[in-house]
């Protein structure tokens, strides 16, 4: 067994794309179903904190419209309260966590939805999860026409309702970022009709390169890539006198 895991170890690495590709592909997509754009390094799922912002900074910095993702900001909602939908905000969105990789980003936007935050996915879902409660969520859109949804709890992104419980038509956009691995493959396998996984920066980050260690054994790999495997049964009698 450890001879064929040790034989599919590059395999095993995984086959993310950057922040860069990830939002080119967004911007070649012309199906009529959006892609779903996983953003591994924040997955809510796996201890991410929801708030990163590296592919909304990317799509906003090159204007990549058709574009939805949520963010927590409670911050931000709060500062919204009692703002009507329709009217135009200068805010500033996400990037609230120190740990986390992005900036909170400015956004120049209109306010296109709001709700209460509790909606529910009647059929099944990830962990047998049904009902939800993301706190007061507000929707908001460029000119660009990139949406971003700003919620006021951490919920897993598992499920279309959460798009459509502040007035949005999940089908409609280009692609649709989602903060998690697993679950929202199958969340949003009726809506979305293409897979992009982006290896984002952040604390659930795909490649495991990436992370700064302060103990691990040397070599390793994939750290060190040229590293060797002995089975241990042959490193035992290799060792035996």
């Amino acid at each position: 067994m450890a001879e064929h895991v040790w034989a599919a170890r590059v395999w095993l690495q995984g086959d993310g794309v950057g922040v860069e590709d990830a939002i080119s592909a967004v911007a070649a997509h012309t199906g009529t179903r959006p892609l779903l754009l996983l953003d591994v390094g924040d997955n809510v799922g796996g201890g991410g904190p929801g708030d990163s912002t590296v592919l909304l900074a990317e799509a906003v910095r090159r204007r990549v419209g058709g574009l939805v993702t949520v963010l927590l900001d409670r911050q931000t909602v709060d500062s919204l309260a009692g703002v009507a939908i329709g009217e135009r905000v200068q805010v500033l969105v996400g990037g609230r966590t120190v740990e986390q990789d992005g900036e909170p980003v400015p956004l120049d936007a209109v306010v296109v939805g709001r709700a209460d935050g509790l909606y529910e996915e009647p059929k099944m879902a990830h962990g047998g999860l049904r009902h939800f409660d993301a706190g007061a969520m507000v929707a908001l859109r460029t000119d660009d026409d990139i949406t971003v949804v700003l919620t006021s709890k951490l919920v897993q992104p598992i499920t279309p309702h959460q798009l459509s419980a502040v007035g949005l038509v999940p089908a409609s956009f280009r692609a649709i970022v989602a903060k998690g691995v697993n679950g929202p493959r199958a969340g949003y396998a009726d809506v979305c009709g293409g897979l992009v996984v982006a290896d984002t920066p952040g604390v659930t980050r795909l490649s495991v390169e990436g992370f700064t260690y302060l103990h691990r054994r040397r070599p390793m790999f994939p750290y060190e890539p040229g590293t060797a495997y002995l089975p241990a049964g042959l490193r035992n009698q290799k060792e035996m006198p």
